[in-house]
């Protein structure tokens, strides 16, 4: 609003310096250079401003893009944590599974021993009988 103001002072001035063909006011050359100096210290900061926008907005961009690029990236990477926990499951019941069958088999192994050595024992049992029937 003041600036507005100054504006419309320096307006009125030059009016009436220009209407009446006299020479410029006293101060009001250097009023006149300030103000066109000020204007363009403005103009230039608007410049710089506008393009710090330009900056901010593709930098908010590409950080938008990055993290859209990250999400979806950390979600394929929980996708195969979570194929590599089946697979890990799935490994683990297929050993249980081996581990089962080997002592399922070990143990028909071990009580076919069992069976042999009682079948020594009863063989040896009748031939001892038989070398001391023999003997007598």
């Amino acid at each position: 609003m003041e600036k507005d103001k100054t504006t419309k002072d320096l307006d009125e001035l030059l009016e009436r310096a220009l209407a009446a063909d006299q020479e410029l006011p006293e101060g009001l050359s250097e009023r006149l250079e300030r103000q066109i100096d000020a204007w363009e210290v403005a103009e230039k900061r608007q410049k710089r401003l506008t393009g710090r926008r330009w900056m901010y907005w593709i930098s908010g961009i590409a950080a938008g893009a990055l993290l859209v690029f990250g999400i979806f990236h950390y979600n394929g990477y929980v996708e195969e944590q979570k194929m590599s926990n089946r697979e890990l499951a799935e490994a683990q019941i297929a050993a249980q599974d081996a581990l089962q069958l080997f002592f399922h088999n070990l143990n028909k192994g071990v009580a076919q021993v069992d069976n042999a050595a009682q079948n020594i024992n009863k063989v040896n049992e009748v031939l001892n009988k038989q070398k001391i029937t023999h003997k007598k």
